[in-house]
């Protein structure tokens, strides 16, 4: 798990250069937004707070869902509290840095709005 943890903490920064809401496709005005990504310490694994709105303000319960892609297992999962905010924790493993992405989804009333966020190796 060395290399994991040397990875969470090299991604950080592309994590968070990819900042900024993304509304779903169709424009119905879902939007999902990185707030932070922070490495964990002690062990493999990346925290990323989230936020979830619709049509610019924040939105309780929309559900979040994270898998590794191209596999569609949920690997965290949660609801947003009233604020609209979410955190998921993102374990790592040699397997996982194999993968080509982190995808992120947010659902609320039947709208979706989905995020994918790269993990590098540290070199």
């Amino acid at each position: 798990f060395a290399d994991a943890r040397s990875v969470t903490a090299a991604s950080l920064d592309t994590l968070l250069a990819a900042g900024g809401a993304i509304e779903d496709v169709n424009g119905s005005g879902l939007g999902l937004e990185l707030l932070s990504a922070t490495a964990l310490h002690d062990e493999p694994a990346v925290l990323m707070r989230f936020v979830v709105t619709d049509g610019g303000a924040p939105i309780g319960d929309a559900h979040l869902c994270a898998l590794f892609a191209p596999d569609r297992e949920p690997i965290a999962e949660g609801s947003s509290d009233p604020e609209g905010e979410m955190e998921l924790k993102i374990s790592l493993s040699e397997a996982s840095l194999t993968e080509t992405g982190v995808l992120v989804r947010a659902t609320y009333q039947g709208k979706s709005a989905t995020r994918k966020f790269r993990l590098r190796r540290n070199e």
